[in-house]
């Protein structure tokens, strides 16, 4: 097995209080994993140490890259090179189009034309193709989450790290966003790491991990 993520002793504290506490955990290249737990289980503390957004003790290892040993303008350049985020509140610039949402992070890009061909195409492929100029304060919460995606996705990202992404959709959306995140990263071989409460989004996974007070308690394997 080819891994992806390992970490080991990976701890994050919020003064004296223990938020995260993961002894070991190894995440199989091209596998899709889903985070679950109670309110304040600390999944999305997981998550955003995993990113290396959050300052953590222990290794912390994508590939040969230790996040936990880089600096914070690396853990910055490491992201933007390897990694697509999405996130529940979308963080879409409301004035701008959706194609212009979508291509944000790659205004001073220098493969920023073959970014925008990534992008067009993968509008097409999730249905959005004809909201290109639309403003984003005029889309729908399931077109929206969509164009979040492309924004992940546009510079084909080997990891991709989502953080409620169906929270603000209704079931149909939902559902719909699920099987087309799940179609995205599978076609291309990406690591998927997804923490939601959403028991549609655990059913797509390869692998469930269960927090309860910061610490793993259950390994479900799909």
């Amino acid at each position: 097995m080819s891994l992806a993520f390992s970490a080991r002793e990976l701890t994050v504290h919020s003064g004296d209080r223990l938020l995260l506490s993961l002894a070991r955990l190894d995440l199989a290249a091209g596998s899709l994993t889903g985070i679950r737990g109670a309110s304040g289980a600390g999944k999305s503390t997981a998550l955003h140490a995993m990113a290396g957004l959050l300052a953590a003790s222990g290794s912390l290892i994508w590939g040969e890259t230790d996040l936990a040993r880089l600096s914070q303008p690396a853990r910055t350049r490491f992201r933007g090179q390897h990694m697509g985020m999405i996130f529940q509140d979308f963080l879409l610039f409301e004035e701008m189009t959706a194609r212009e949402n979508a291509l944000v992070s790659a205004a001073f890009r220098p493969d920023r034309p073959a970014l925008a061909r990534r992008a067009d195409a993968l509008m097409g492929r999730l249905g959005i193709a004809a909201l290109a100029d639309r403003r984003a304060e005029l889309l729908s919460g399931g077109e929206r989450q969509r164009v979040a995606i492309v924004r992940a996705l546009a510079h084909d990202p080997a990891i991709l790290l989502a953080d409620e992404p169906t929270a603000s959709l209704d079931r149909t959306a939902a559902d719909a966003l699920i099987a087309d995140l799940a179609a995205l990263a599978r076609d291309a071989g990406r690591t998927v790491i997804i923490v939601s409460h959403d028991a549609h989004v655990w059913a797509a996974m390869d692998r469930v991990l269960t927090l309860d007070d910061g610490r793993l308690v259950e390994d479900t394997h799909g």
